[in-house]
């Protein structure tokens, strides 16, 4: 995580590392768990799980559940399931054992809700089991893992929130992002400077549809009793923005909209999240 505001690092370029939230660049990286300095891409197919079990038990019926091959129900006959999550099978009778894949990857998605999600994804699978039948979380670690190994999930929920509360992250307040250019986005931002229980996280690079256009995003962390106050005043910004902007479009295509034109997101539960 970024050591500036612990945000999801992500590489921009073949080996230039940055936080995707505050865009600080990361240098001298250094695992804590094992002290390695080495980063890599984390990424896994159902498709290819699927094949790869095919080969290794032969003769063993093997079925692919994801988006692409859905099975709402599978019978109770000998076979070997791979399901994405979301999207795992109803077995006859239950399963007789459920192995959880890809625990060190899941728990490394770019989101800040990956812990949450991997928590609610892996007791729904374990929900499918026979009674009597083993559930085994392969590989992975830290906090949550331990948690559901020792039956401690309530106490890992309560250091999250905790956590999230020391930190400034949601559901402990309340989150709007701002994307466009940068000095449209530093305007929108500097309307909220004397307001009490609020603070900015970047502006950093954004992805745009437009190759031409350099877009930067910043994200505006705020108490719920400011909501209110925050909403008008960005808003404001943004009627600002598309009012000053008529002047500056002269000469482009009618219902073309300026690609660096102020963007306003309210509460959104992505703005955390990765896209790589």
């Amino acid at each position: 995580t970024c050591p500036r505001c612990a945000g999801p690092i992500a590489f921009r370029g073949r080996h230039h590392a940055a936080c995707r939230w505050c865009g600080e660049q990361v240098h001298g990286w250094s695992c804590p768990e094992c002290g390695s300095h080495e980063m890599m891409r984390l990424g896994a197919g159902s498709r290819r799980t699927a094949e790869q079990f095919a080969q290794q038990f032969d003769g063993v019926r093997v079925i692919l559940s994801d988006g692409e091959h859905p099975h709402e129900r599978v019978d109770s006959r000998p076979a070997l399931v791979v399901a994405t999550r979301g999207a795992e099978p109803i077995a006859a009778g239950g399963y007789q054992a459920v192995v959880l894949l890809d625990a060190e990857r899941l728990l490394a998605i770019e989101s800040l809700r990956a812990a949450e999600d991997c928590l609610r994804w892996w007791m729904n699978a374990a929900s499918l089991a026979a009674s009597d039948a083993p559930v085994i979380l392969a590989g992975g670690g830290g906090p949550l893992v331990q948690a559901i190994m020792t039956g401690r999930v309530v106490p890992w929920l309560q250091a999250e929130i905790g956590d999230r509360k020391l930190l400034r992250y949601p559901p402990a307040v309340r989150v709007a992002s701002v994307t466009g250019g940068a000095p449209e986005v530093e305007r929108a931002i500097s309307t909220l400077a004397d307001l009490p229980g609020v603070d900015v996280i970047g502006p950093a690079p954004a992805e745009s549809p437009d190759a031409g256009a350099r877009l930067v995003r910043a994200i505006v962390r705020f108490d719920y009793a400011q909501g209110t106050e925050v909403a008008k005043r960005l808003r404001g910004a943004l009627v600002a923005d598309a009012a000053g902007s008529s002047s500056r479009i002269a000469g482009r295509s009618r219902g073309r909209a300026r690609a660096e034109s102020l963007r306003l997101r309210c509460d959104d539960r992505g703005v955390f999240d990765g896209t790589d």
